[in-house]
């Protein structure tokens, strides 16, 4: 009895000391600065950055389900990653994942005001500038890690908890750490953990001044950062937890020097704050004076809060934002957002969209992706044959030739596979980036050819799987449902259409060879695309695929030749581009010409006077320059500019030795 009434004053100011935490910890969550620097943030990443890019480059399977959940809990730090591809996911539509980072950093700054509040014994403003300035010209890259801001969030949290413990008793304290430790280092991983324990250890050696407590603490950080791996590994929770290909890879990236400099700022900080506050109250001390008043502390306390404080306030807070804006506008990757929207634009089918970011890329920025996404764009707006050549064609990337060394980027080859009818090359691409790079899109695309090729029990596994996608389970869900109603989708337009593409017999020997080692299989496009349209000659889309590569290689004669395809479709005139390499044609055949009253024609293709007098300036500038390439190019792009004569000429001519 004695015990528990010695206690019971304890146990009130415990209370006390926690309701006091509470009420601080709600003046620190709406500070209006941090408030508007949160709603800025969040408005910065869905306006300017579009938070839909950073899925577009950083997209990978998410399952919203507890097996896939598990597969996540056999490491320490493999959480992380399953926080990081739920908030990718949500980047998906964009204002969500701005939103879900916006509140994940506001949490950040409270707990990071909160513990350097606690351990400079006072309300000290700033701290939390530095994160923010931080997050802001990193999101600006993309390919920012959001483990980053999740584990540091988890640390300080947990670390302004343990500030804010109501329970001094060190055999009780020393437990709690324990457990904290252990749990950060488990979730967030080393990197968390460190943050967390030299936050802590720090606020316990030198804000408390219990030193013994600190010693102890250190010791027990030692003991769960060598004793808890090998007891996970004891556990052999890998053995039944399902791993995604990529985690591993994920876990051995290196975060970079800024990211370690990042989770160091907060232990550093703690320091300087506490020693700051040393300083200033020892200052203080020497410079009080003995004269000064109530009244005159009254005096300068109005001062501080009144309109001075004000002017104050608005000016600190003006350079806030100032110094966001800068880091936002340095940070700000403009190369690679303006290939992510094309490719996003790409993605979504947004063809006029495509055309006009394009238009606006610099040629010098070009890659392979962009020129498959501007030719396919072409097409599909109905301008592949007369208006391919006003854009820069660097590359022929309708058909990837070669192995696509960015794996999220298979789905490209096999999309456009599928839409020529190749299904089982598009499965194949499809079914690598799975293996390579795993995708809610990449599982789509097997599932769709499953279901084109009428292979419907194994489609309804995978769309049994992909329902718990985040982005993708509406689409599995509405395609179970039709396949219940219609199990041979026969009322599908789009799925009908390519199976009557199809091709059903196994003729790629025909059009490739494996490399030596037979690690690879390169198949000639040209030849690939001939072979489709001899088979359907009404096939528009290979047509014209074929004699964009035709054209992309200067082969006229060749797309001279396959104009007996022309009269299946029904253009309005003859394309643009296919006049223009008749007409060249022309020039080096001239017994292919014939003249008559109502013009010139080539192979029986009519050519219109227009093109007619592209080809005099052609033939006068061949004439004029002779193969000077450096000398002509000017002339001919202001003479040629956007026609296959400018093309053909600056492919075909080199530089004078």
């Amino acid at each position: 009895m004695l015990s528990s009434h010695s206690d019971q004053p304890s146990q009130t100011k415990d209370r006390l000391s926690f309701s006091r935490s509470v009420r601080a910890m709600g003046a620190v969550l709406f500070r209006p600065r941090v408030v508007l620097f949160v709603a800025l943030l969040g408005l910065y990443l869905y306006a300017i950055v579009d938070a839909r890019l950073i899925f577009q480059l950083r997209d990978k399977i998410f399952l919203w389900n507890l097996r896939f959940f598990m597969g996540f809990t056999g490491q320490s730090g493999a959480l992380l990653e399953w926080s990081d591809s739920l908030l990718v996911q949500l980047c998906y539509r964009g204002w969500p994942g701005a939103l879900a980072l916006s509140a994940i950093t506001w949490l950040l700054f409270a707990s990071t005001i909160g513990f350097m509040n606690a351990s400079g014994r006072a309300n000290i403003g700033g701290t939390w500038i530095i994160p923010g300035i931080f997050f802001i010209w990193l999101f600006g890259k993309y390919s920012f890690h959001t483990s980053t801001i999740v584990g540091s969030t988890m640390a300080m949290a947990l670390a302004n908890g343990w500030a804010r413990l109501p329970v001094k008793r060190i055999w009780l304290r020393l437990p709690l750490f324990a457990a904290f430790s252990a749990a950060i280092y488990y979730i967030a991983g080393e990197a968390g953990f460190y943050c967390f324990a030299a936050c802590c250890i720090i606020y316990e050696t030198l804000a408390e001044k219990r030193r013994l407590s600190g010693i102890w603490m250190l010791l027990i950080g030692a003991g769960v950062k060598f004793g808890l791996p090998p007891a996970l590994a004891s556990l052999n929770l890998t053995a039944w937890t399902f791993h995604p290909p990529f985690l591993n890879d994920y876990l051995r990236i290196p975060r970079g020097w800024h990211v370690t400099l990042f989770y160091c700022y907060f232990p550093a900080c703690a320091l300087f704050v506490i020693y700051r506050q040393t300083a200033v109250s020892w200052i203080k001390s020497l410079g009080r004076k003995s004269s000064e008043t109530p009244q005159d502390k009254d005096v300068e306390q109005e001062r501080a809060t009144g309109v001075c404080g004000r002017i104050r306030w608005m000016t600190e807070t003006l350079l806030l934002l100032s110094l966001a804006a800068a880091a936002g506008l340095y940070g700000l990757d403009r190369d690679r957002k303006a290939l992510l929207e094309i490719d996003y634009c790409s993605e979504h089918q947004q063809w006029k969209d495509v055309l006009e970011q394009a238009a606006n890329l610099p040629p010098q920025q070009y890659t392979p992706y962009v020129n498959h996404d501007v030719n396919l764009a072409l097409y599909h707006t109905g301008h592949l044959p007369d208006r391919m050549f006003s854009y820069p064609q660097k590359y022929m990337a309708l058909l990837f030739q070669e192995q696509v060394p960015e794996f999220a980027m298979l789905r490209k080859p096999c999309d456009l596979l599928l839409e020529l009818g190749r299904v089982n090359e598009a499965e194949h691409k499809a079914l690598e980036m799975m293996e390579l790079w795993p995708t809610g899109g990449a599982l789509k695309r097997v599932a769709l050819a499953k279901m084109i090729k009428g292979q419907i029990p194994a489609a309804t596994v995978l769309l049994n799987v992909l329902r718990d996608d985040l982005v993708w389970g509406r689409w599995a869900e509405g395609y179970l449902q039709r396949l219940a109603e219609d199990p041979e989708l026969a009322s599908n337009e789009e799925i009908q259409r390519i199976r009557q593409l199809m091709v059903t017999e196994d003729d790629l020997y025909l059009y490739g060879t494996f490399t030596q080692e037979n690690e690879f299989w390169y198949y000639n496009p040209p030849a690939l695309l001939s072979g489709l349209l001899k088979k359907n000659g009404r096939n528009q889309m290979t047509f014209e695929c074929l004699m964009a590569m035709y054209l992309f290689n200067d082969n006229v004669q060749a797309a001279v030749e396959t104009f007996s395809y022309l009269d299946n479709f029904s253009y309005p005139s003859v394309p643009l581009h296919y006049e223009e390499a008749a007409m060249i044609y022309g020039t080096q055949h001239p017994e292919e010409i014939k003249q008559t009253p109502s013009g010139i024609f080539i192979r029986g293709l009519k050519i219109s006077p227009a093109t007619e007098d592209k080809c005099r300036r052609y033939l006068e500038l061949v004439r004029r320059y002779r193969g000077f390439k450096k000398e002509a190019e000017p002339d001919v792009v202001r003479e040629l500019e956007g026609s296959y004569f400018q093309y053909y000429y600056l492919s075909r001519c080199g530089d004078a030795p």
